[in-house]
This record gives structure tokens, sequence and C-alpha cells, in this order.
């Protein structure tokens, strides 16, 4: 999904927390998660270039159109979900009451969108949310990506 998309989509879950919760911090921690996951985007960037410096127009360009040979996306998995769940049991406050509904919904979003059920696009296939799969793939984005679709420009 794009940014645009994430921002849209992350200020309505955030609001309807708030609506339902009435905590600022559930619902700003939400909105925030939902966001900055995203971050990993930019980490997998800086690898590929092997570097630090980002060109934002070709940052976007790149994800977008899926031009990276490794994907790392440390963020973007079922276990990191998976385990912000589980520490919950353990430690239940409302901070990662806030960081599993924005984190989850952003997985949602983006596992609806960029699998194969979007096939206009280039699409992830659904393991390819696995962290430990991808680094089984070690990390090769032609093994759990498809961006055939894609302009390759």
């Amino acid at each position: 999904m794009k940014l645009s998309a994430h921002l849209l989509s992350a200020t309505i879950i955030s609001t309807s927390t708030y609506i339902l919760t009435k905590s600022f911090v559930i619902s700003i921690t939400s909105l925030f998660s939902g966001i900055l996951i995203d971050v990993d985007h930019l980490i997998d960037y800086f690898i590929e270039k092997n570097s630090v410096s980002i060109n934002i127009k070709e940052f976007f360009y790149k994800c977008h159109n899926g031009n990276f040979r490794k994907i790392f996306l440390f963020f973007h998995s079922y276990e990191i979900t998976f385990f912000i769940v589980l520490l919950y049991f353990y430690i239940q406050n409302d901070i990662l009451l806030g960081l599993i509904i924005g984190v989850w919904s952003h997985m949602i979003l983006d596992i609806l969108y960029n699998t194969k059920i979007n096939f206009s696009k280039g699409s992830v296939r659904i393991v390819g949310y696995s962290f430990f799969y991808r680094l089984a793939k070690k990390f090769d984005a032609s093994k759990f990506y498809d961006c055939s679709g894609m302009d390759k420009n």
C-alpha cells in the first residue's frame, strides 16, 4: 500500500480506537505504530544502496515498483506481530494494546493489498510476510515477491 493510504487508514483506525476505548495512549500508539512500521522499507533502501543517503523520489519508486534484490522488512512479519500479542498477555498495558492495533491493522491491509489478491500490481506471496521464511530464502526478493506486473524502468 502507498504511504497516503496507510496515513488515512491509521488515522481512521486510531480515531475509532479512541472512540471505543477513550484512551489517548492506545489511540496515539496505534496511529504511530500503524505508520512507523514502514520504517523498515527505509532500512531496506539503505541496505540496497549500501549508503544512508536518500533520494526520496528514488526511494518511493523502488518501494512502489519492487526494485529490491533483497527484502528484509524486519517489522512486517507475522512473528513480530505475534510476539507483541504474547508480550501483551504478560505485560498488559495501553502502549502494547495500541501497538497491537496499529501493527496488526497495517499488516492486514498490506496482506490484503499486496498478496495475490491484487493481480494488477506486483504481489507478495502470503508466506513472504514470515520473517523466518524470508530468512530461509536469504531475503532474496525473487523468492517471495512477484513484480512481473510492475514497471521496472
